[in-house]
């Protein structure tokens, strides 16, 4: 199943329903994305869905699949039970317009009004030497994505982009048994006050609009999804993880600048990035000797 389906049926506690005038109806960058896919035709991919529950695009793309859904408790959630019905292929996609339930990192809520980017992306199964780099990678992809059109972006180890200091996004991976799942969330119009962020140790939160870049969640995305595609494949099929290393290191935020860590054990020192070990793990300097985190995370001392 390829194209592009706006799934209208919803699901008790999982979405709400939808057709193509409500979600026009759900802010001025959305009813620009949809008159963009029109017309929209009444159509099916669940063998149990009525026809007039699900519209296909009458746009001539047909090489990726992206399901678009209205408000729902999390894109993830959806991504994955689209997985458990043989829906979602490899490289699809799935695209909220708001999240009542998102979530990010360990689990944490991720904020999520209308107009920005709330996605899922079924990734292909890498081999088990790019495990522990799956989110590293994705980050790499959307920073290399963002530089192709011009946006200087940069990747917040380990998990989180950012411009000039501060974050306009975030990547969230899962797996289930051979299955890989990413989430992407990118603030386009609107991002969190500091009030609302977990703890006053975080950078700052901003939206791409904030920049001055003006852009609607399903056009962006649509975008995205193809140059990630691209680059996702040619990384793998031509580097290995420590080539891979050595790539990213100058797409990293925050080298060779001076950091408050905030490691596993939710302790918190000081100490300077100085790169990434080839298990995905942040490498700092700390008193003169060198110390590997793998999870955790940091934020500059003066910001």
């Amino acid at each position: 199943m390829k194209g592009y389906f706006l799934w209208g049926e919803g699901s008790d506690g999982m979405a709400y329903p939808t057709d193509p005038d409500q979600l026009k109806n759900e802010s001025v960058s959305w009813a620009s994305d949809m008159d963009a896919l029109a017309p929209w035709t009444p159509s099916t991919f669940l063998a149990d869905t009525p026809a007039e529950k699900c519209w296909v695009s009458g746009e001539a793309q047909k090489e990726g699949q992206l399901i678009i859904t209205g408000p729902c408790k999390s894109s993830m959630d959806l991504a994955w039970h689209f997985i458990s019905k043989k829906i979602l292929l490899e490289w699809g996609s799935l695209l909220a317009s708001s999240q009542w339930n998102g979530r990010g990192q360990l689990g944490r809520m991720w904020m999520s009004p209308v107009g920005n980017i709330y996605s899922a992306t079924r990734l292909p199964t890498p081999s088990q030497a790019w495990d522990d780099l799956l989110p590293l990678i994705l980050g790499y992809c959307l920073v290399k994505s963002f530089a192709q059109i011009n946006i200087k972006m940069a990747l917040k180890w380990p998990n989180d982009l950012v411009i000039n200091h501060k974050k306009v996004g975030g990547i969230l991976i899962e797996r289930k048994e051979d299955m890989v799942v990413a989430g992407v969330g990118l603030n386009l119009v609107s991002s969190p006050e500091k009030t609302q962020l977990r703890n006053h140790t975080l950078i700052k939160a901003a939206s791409l609009r904030d920049f001055g870049y003006d852009f609607t969640p399903l056009g962006l995305w649509q975008d995205l999804q193809d140059r990630c595609r691209n680059i996702f494949n040619q990384t793998l099929q031509t580097k290995t993880p420590s080539q891979f290393i050595l790539d990213i290191h100058g797409h990293l935020a925050f080298t060779d600048t001076r950091v408050r860590v905030i490691d596993r054990e939710n302790k918190t020192w000081d100490a300077t990035p100085i790169g990434l070990a080839e298990t995905g793990g942040l490498k700092l300097l700390k008193n003169n000797e060198i110390k590997i985190i793998q999870t955790g995370s940091i934020c500059p001392l003066i910001q």
